[in-house]
């Protein structure tokens, strides 16, 4: 079974669509596997307690769990809306601070954790310096943190507990407060992995450091190994050439472009990138992946018109095996091609084959391409053209040939 983690929101305003980057990349990848016949597990967090949702409870005076789950809600929506459907486990922190104390204790008992002045709870990074900047390819020396304290015996070291004067407090051995950020996820690992960890973690390419270098230290203090057998990372979406950021105010919020592109627009620009390299959103790019839509749809209208709406007889085979083994290992290029070069062969021969290759290989990853729904307006339309054309009605029969071409489906 393939065992993986993909770090998740924090819940406290709107995402942008370079949030949604790495749950929606693995999700098209999981899809290919299920196809496959490969088992997996996908767990998959959502931050529901931290400093920013505080914050912002303290500013609209409101409680923590009201924030988080305004935004928890809206985040689900989003996923929904994408056809998200192979997280086998989401879990909040909310629901797991017993499981995060725990795990905190281990650390503390094996001395790899202590107690500042204040009640906070501060990883030893000493006791794990050769192991730290394995993750993110840095010596220690040259590393800059932001997590400043007079409190901490060690620059490098991160609060696993945080002794809280504002805010939603929890009961722990170690006082009121509330789990450090780092601390979370590796937990939930060890809870649903344990020792063995990962075979791979996902998320974006910002989260690279200080965040898995040191989920990966706090693993490896407990059991001696890493918590992954890979790091799979996303890079980000930017704007005009610029990262995304809530802080610098260039976002494209995600219910604002599925409104105005659709959502297998955002799947296409996934799709076309190489998963690590950053995405630029461009008005050129934008009209690229819509002509690639525009091909897909075109090419569903034709089997619907040439096969029937109903194309049973689906059989496995080694073309369309081909297509979903390059998607489930993360070759974007590979299937697109492959895709593309079925629809060439289509287009030429009008097989009924090649015709139920597409339309599988869409009907997972592009749903909404396939709704024959979304096609019978014109269906009827092209029926009707034909049954003009054998009685020879030529006048009507144009009339209704300019329908089909301004439709872009025919």
């Amino acid at each position: 079974m393939l065992k993986i983690y993909i770090c998740g929101p924090t819940v406290y305003n709107d995402p942008h669509i370079g949030n949604l980057r790495a749950i929606t990349t693995f999700d098209l990848v999981l899809k290919a596997n299920r196809f496959l016949g490969q088992k997996f597990k996908l767990v998959h967090n959502i931050t529901d307690i931290d400093d920013k949702i505080i914050n912002k409870s303290i500013e609209l005076k409101v409680t923590e769990k009201e924030i988080s789950e305004k935004y928890t809600e809206q985040y689900f929506e989003l996923l929904k809306q994408l056809n998200i459907d192979t997280i086998t486990d989401v879990e909040k922190v909310t629901d797991n601070i017993g499981v995060i104390i725990d795990y905190i204790n281990k650390l503390v008992n094996l001395n790899q954790g202590y107690k500042g002045s204040n009640s906070d709870i501060w990883f030893n990074v000493k006791n794990n310096e050769k192991q730290y900047g394995s993750v993110s390819g840095q010596i220690l020396e040259n590393m800059e943190f932001d997590e400043k304290s007079n409190d901490k015996k060690f620059n490098a070291d991160f609060a696993l507990w945080k002794s809280t004067s504002k805010g939603i407090q929890y009961n722990s051995p170690f006082g009121l407060g509330r789990p450090g950020w780092h601390t979370e996820c590796c937990a939930l690992i060890d809870k649903h992995f344990g020792k063995d960890g990962v075979d791979v973690h996902g998320g974006g390419m910002d989260l690279t450091f200080p965040h898995h270098e040191n989920e990966n230290i706090q693993h490896f203090a407990l059991h001696n190994q890493n918590i992954t057998k890979e790091w799979i990372r996303c890079g980000q979406i930017n704007l005009d050439g610029v990262k995304m950021s809530k802080s610098l105010g260039n976002i494209i919020y995600p219910q604002d472009f599925f409104n105005k592109h659709g959502v297998e627009i955002y799947k296409l620009l996934i799709l076309t990138a190489k998963l690590s390299a950053p995405i630029n959103m461009s008005d050129e790019l934008i009209e690229n992946l819509k002509n690639i839509e525009q091909k897909y749809k075109k090419t569903m209208f034709s089997i619907f018109v040439n096969h029937g709406t109903n194309l049973v007889g689906f059989e496995n085979n080694k073309e369309i095996k081909e297509i979903f083994e390059a998607l489930s290992k993360y070759d974007f290029a590979k299937y697109n091609l492959l895709l593309n070069e079925q629809i060439k062969k289509y287009n030429k021969t009008k097989d009924i084959q090649y015709a139920r290759n597409i339309h599988k290989t869409l009907s997972i990853i592009h749903p909404t391409l396939t709704d024959v729904q979304n096609y019978n307006e014109f269906i009827q339309i092209y029926s009707k053209w034909i049954e003009l054309v054998k009685n020879k009605d030529f006048e009507q029969a144009d009339i209704l040939r300019k329908k089909l071409q301004e439709s872009g489906l025919y």
